[in-house]
């Protein structure tokens, strides 16, 4: 939401109608998420400190899934074979013109 309200505020006119109709519902964004990542969101902030394990989330995350999560597994067309939303693997342009 950031970038828009930045380019609103640097491309459009104070008197332009889709600002005047934006600006209330902008009006305190950039304040309200700038005080997220200092108080709640940074390290050692509310949420790690709250709803994980601290600091060693991320080597408790990487040991559980070592190995269930494979990073060829994620791209095209692996993923869509795993899925079983398709059978073969075949070329990704023709993945994505099938999905068009």
């Amino acid at each position: 939401m950031e970038p828009f309200i930045l380019s609103a505020h640097r491309q459009l006119s104070a008197m332009h109608p889709v600002f005047k109709l934006l600006d209330p519902h902008m009006r305190y964004t950039l304040d309200i998420n700038a005080l997220a990542r200092q108080k709640l969101i940074n390290a050692d902030g509310i949420i790690e400190s709250s709803f994980t394990p601290g600091r060693y989330c991320t080597e408790i995350s990487s040991a559980a899934y070592k190995h269930l999560w494979r990073f060829d597994m994620e791209g095209l067309p692996a993923d869509l074979i795993r899925r079983l939303v398709e059978k073969e693997k075949r070329p990704i342009s023709e993945l994505k013109e099938s999905y068009k």
